[in-house]
Parts: structure tokens; sequence; C-alpha cells
């Protein structure tokens, strides 16, 4: 972690802090797009404040920071082999992963109690199971926020039958048996965009 960056996570100890990973661990410098339709799910987004690179997440000292200086947005712009970190920040309220093409499952989110704001990109998942398993800890799938953008997901049943959730919003190709397939998963906000070729 560049020296800066450890200055500002250190700064942030004790008070909540997001962080955003980055293929050198340098300042994101690209937009940070807004996702969600609600005023007020805009505003509860955590954007990174805090910047590191892919390795540093090896960094068990570096790693148990983190954990004291209680995460509560973790933005990944570069892609990653393995997002099992997430479930050590227990406290991470928003996630938002780009570049997310080596993401093929949402263990992770399991065992989380925290989070309610997803943000996936270019994703491969085989389900959504896990959303549905950390919403049962506390039953408060109202409160979710879900955005796919040029993700696949194979199987999505795990949603279907529950309590509407806040947002969803796909973002996909113009394929009327994908608009179909979301369109069974509960939301208050529901919206499909096609993606342009």
């Amino acid at each position: 972690m560049r020296d800066e960056e450890r200055r500002k996570l250190e700064d942030g100890q004790g008070k909540g802090v997001s962080i955003g990973i980055t293929d050198d661990g340098s300042a994101w410098g690209g937009i940070i797009s807004i996702p969600w339709e609600k005023t007020s799910h805009a505003f509860n987004m955590k954007t990174p404040k805090v910047f590191m690179a892919p390795e540093d997440l090896n960094d068990r000292a570096l790693m148990n920071n983190l954990k004291s200086a209680h995460v509560l947005g973790c933005y990944v712009f570069t892609p990653l082999s393995d997002y099992s970190f997430i479930a050590e920040l227990p406290e991470v309220r928003d996630i938002n992963i780009r570049s997310g093409n080596q993401l093929s499952d949402l263990s992770f989110l399991s065992g989380h109690r925290a989070w309610n704001m997803l943000h996936l990109e270019l994703a491969r998942l085989k389900d959504l199971e896990p959303i549905y398993q950390s919403s049962l800890l506390e039953r408060r799938m109202p409160g979710f926020c879900l955005s796919f953008a040029g993700c696949e997901v194979e199987d999505m049943s795990a949603l279907y039958g529950v309590e509407p959730i806040s947002e969803l919003i796909i973002i996909g190709e113009d394929d009327n048996k994908e608009r179909i397939r979301w369109r069974k998963v509960p939301a208050l906000t529901h919206r499909y965009y096609t993606i342009q070729k």
C-alpha cells in the first residue's frame, strides 16, 4: 500500500472508511457511476477514500488494520482471482465490483450481515443463493439494492419468492427471455436497460 494511502487508513481508524482496489494501488481516476435510481440510495453509496493494490490483500497486518478501521464500502476496479476477502470485512455495506470477469460465485456474502448494496459488472454466476442466505440472517431483503451489468446468471430462482427488494437494476442484452427471468425477482424499482452494441 502506498504511504499516503496507509496514512489515510490510519487517520480513519475507528471512524469508518471505504476502500478501492486498483491495478497499482493508486487513486481511481475515472468516474464512479451511480447505478441506483433512487436519490436516497445514491446518497448511501460509500465511495472509496483509501486505495490499495490486489497484492495488499495478502498482507495479514494490513487486513487486520482494515477490520479495525470499520470498512463501509468496497470498490474493486480491477479483475481479481479471489473475492473472499470481502467476507473479512463484516461492516461493509456497499460492494461495487467492476471487471468481475473472474467472479463466478457470491459465497463471500453468505454470512454477511451488513451489506445492502451490490453492483456487479461482467460476472458469470452460477446462482444467487448467497444473496438469499445473507438476507435470511436479518430478514431485511426489502432494504437491498442489486445491480448487474453485463452479467450472466445461470440460476436466479433463489430470489423469486422473496419480499420485494428496493432496487433491481439490470444492464443486459436485448433478450426477451432474460427480461422475463429477471422480472420474476420482486423489486419495488425494477429496471432492465439494454446494452448498445
